[in-house]
This record gives structure tokens, C-alpha cells and sequence, in this order.
């Protein structure tokens, strides 16, 4: 199971990081997880996927209701992170 929760954890980075349009926030839903690994995630299990989370050096920040998980990533981690800098040039 926990090699489960680490893939569980690299796979809502990676979603994070590909799909915010922010650039370093994102939800990822319990519905798409189950989607992608075919399982039911419980509440422990959504637990232990936040613990594993929060000691990632991608993330920054993640909360976890009963509809997912809100993750901020760090901008080193964030793709398409615009910075304020990098906006005020790219006007």
C-alpha cells in the first residue's frame, strides 16, 4: 500500500503541475484518482496520501476535504508558473 501512496502522491503533482492554470495550483478530486488507479480512497488512505504530500519538496501547501485534495506546489516545481516579473514583460 504504501508504494500505492507514493504513486498516488507523484500522480497529483504531476496533474498539478499540468493542469493549473496558475501555474502552481490545483485541485486533483478523489473522483479522477479512483479514475486513474481504479480504487476507492478511503479516508485513511486520503490521509496517508496528504502525509505523503506534505513531505514531497514539490509542495507547498495541501488541504484535503471530503472532494480532494488543494495542493499549492513551490514555484521551482510549477512549469507554468508565471511570475509578477515575468508578466509585467510579457506586456
Amino acid at each position: 500500500m504504501k508504494n500505492t501512496i507514493k504513486e498516488i502522491a507523484g500522480f497529483i503533482v504531476k496533474q498539478v503541475q499540468e493542469e493549473s492554470m496558475s501555474g502552481f495550483q490545483y485541485i486533483v478530486s478523489i473522483r479522477d484518482i479512483k479514475k486513474a488507479f481504479g480504487k476507492t480512497i478511503d479516508p485513511l488512505m486520503a490521509l496517508r496520501i496528504k502525509e505523503e504530500l506534505e513531505f514531497r519538496e514539490e509542495v507547498a501547501d495541501v488541504q484535503l476535504d471530503e472532494y480532494g485534495f488543494d495542493v499549492v506546489l513551490c514555484t521551482d516545481f510549477a512549469p507554468n508558473y508565471v511570475g509578477e516579473e515575468e508578466s509585467e514583460e510579457l506586456e
